[in-house]
């Protein structure tokens, strides 16, 4: 899913995106998508941001990865609630070396 994230950001419809997470109503999805976006310096627009934030229980907290898999410790990442025990070379290609910022285009209109 990780690697996901960096996909073209301008083939990314927010509003649907929206749509699906409100139908969906899964606050531990939604919660690792907006920690992904995050790490891969994706920003779409604050307020796309800010309905994905309303849509996160804030009393949950989750790990990012299963934990039979990665273990159940790892640094928490208030913002989204995830302790992150996985490994960022495991969410991030090495080969890569450090994350560039992703500009998202503005809709034409």
């Amino acid at each position: 899913m990780s690697f996901g994230c960096a996909v073209p950001v301008s083939r990314v419809s927010w509003p649907r995106l929206l749509e699906y997470a409100q139908r969906w109503g899964e606050s531990a999805t939604l919660q690792r998508l907006g920690y992904l976006l995050d790490l891969h310096d994706v920003s779409p627009e604050p307020a796309v941001r800010d309905q994905l934030g309303t849509l996160v229980n804030r009393e949950s907290k989750i790990r990012l990865g299963d934990p039979k898999r990665w273990g159940s410790r790892g640094r928490f990442a208030s913002e989204w609630g995830i302790v992150e025990n996985v490994p960022r070379d495991v969410l991030i290609d090495p080969a890569e070396g450090a994350r560039r910022p992703l500009q998202i285009p503005r809709p034409r209109g």
